[in-house]
């Protein structure tokens, strides 16, 4: 098995938030009543989305939140560059990018674009109304 670290995948990353929430539900000492979110940057994306997806999560706490990626696809450019990647990728000619790599920006750690044009959990807001929203800034 290799670790792949580094790398920008909403898909993946809201999975383990997901799988948090699961493992909570039979510790002990946790009160599966009052289970909140907190994330930060692109983090703070994931929380709404995991909100939204499971309703065991009874707060969110977005602190300047990710709430949109499909900035991938906003050009003709960018969507081909997109669909290409996501081509070359299932098909076994690109691999996943090389922890570290910048690409966007100054942000270390490759975006897998693909996964990014689906993702904007600014769409899924309605869905978490039984978490309360604790900052959104």
């Amino acid at each position: 098995m290799i670790a792949v670290r580094e790398v920008v995948d909403p898909v993946e990353q809201t999975r383990d938030w997901l799988n948090a929430m699961h493992w909570l539900q039979s510790e002990p000492i946790c009160d599966t009543s009052r289970i909140g979110t907190w994330g930060s940057s692109y983090s703070g994306g994931h929380v709404l989305y995991v909100a939204a997806h499971d309703k065991r999560a009874k707060a969110v706490f977005s602190q300047v939140g990710g709430m949109d990626s499909r900035f991938v696809v906003a050009s003709e450019e960018g969507k081909a560059r997109t669909l290409d990647e996501a081509t070359r990728r299932a098909r076994g000619e690109l691999p996943y990018p090389e922890p570290g790599a910048v690409e966007v920006g100054a942000l270390r750690g490759a975006p897998i674009r693909d996964k990014l044009m689906h993702y904007a959990p600014v769409e899924l807001a309605r869905q978490a109304s039984h978490a309360a929203p604790m900052a959104f800034v």
